[in-house]
């Protein structure tokens, strides 16, 4: 196996928004391209990756390939890469060995990471309707999580008659934030006339931090059912995660 991306930055960028929520990185990689795709240890949030094959400046397989690595193993290394890295991925034995190359400069730096495991289990989607969607920049929806962390624990998103309802409370502190499209959410379509379900907004904070700020952040959810947060992240690939509500 051996891959090559032109910007070594991309692919940091792209594993720093999922190394921070999991340990452990389950990496699946085949002729539709690479894909993360997990639970987290207390099954409360589903982290998805995927990444097309023509982000690669270079794909060789003979056969499909599974691994498991730590994430900050991954992550650490990662962040090693400089402006004008390419970036080289391969396997030798039992470790995967990162190789950041500068043209400009003549310089070549080799990393390994130990493989954890080479079985990788299949986790699949939660396989519900969820009635309620809306998309907004990402920077406004990362705003108004923060706001409801410093209010309380919970994150409460309501849909009734053409209107989006985040909010939350505390003893003695309450927040409400009220969405409409193009106030200012870009797009807002239910199949119901209403529905509402609470989120752990630590969970939720821990997703929305990193992603980039002129992104496009898609949420769905129904009555007590999971949350979907969807980033678009253009050319680059999609990044899913499901938060289950809260009891």
């Amino acid at each position: 196996m051996k891959i090559t991306i032109a910007k070594a930055s991309d692919f940091k960028d792209l594993i720093s928004l999922v190394s921070k929520s999991i340990d452990e990185l389950p990496i699946s990689i085949g002729d539709d391209g690479l894909s993360i795709k997990t639970l987290s240890a207390d099954k409360t949030t589903m982290v998805i990756l995927a990444i097309p094959p023509d982000q690669f400046d270079e794909l060789e397989l003979e056969q499909a390939v599974k691994m498991i690595v730590r994430s900050q193993d991954l992550a650490k290394v990662l962040k090693r890469a400089s402006r004008g890295d390419s970036l080289e991925l391969s396997i030798e034995k039992d470790e995967l060995s990162v190789v950041f190359k500068n043209e400009k400069q003549a310089v070549k730096r080799s990393f390994s990471i130990p493989i954890v495991s080479r079985e990788v289990e299949e986790v699949g989607e939660p396989k519900v309707e969820l009635p309620v969607e809306a998309s907004a920049p990402s920077r406004d929806l990362r705003d108004i999580v923060e706001d409801v962390r410093r209010v309380g624990g919970e994150m409460k998103i309501e849909y009734e008659k053409g209107d989006l309802k985040i909010s939350s409370e505390s003893p003695g502190r309450s927040y409400i934030a009220i969405l409409k499209e193009n106030a200012p959410l870009l797009s807002l379509k239910s199949s119901v006339d209403k529905a509402s379900s609470k989120y752990s907004v630590d969970l939720i904070y821990s997703v929305v931090k990193g992603i980039p700020s002129e992104g496009i952040l898609t949420l769905a959810f129904g009555e007590q059912l999971p949350l979907k947060l969807t980033v678009d992240l253009e050319a680059k690939g999609k990044l899913i995660y499901w938060v289950a509500p809260t009891a």
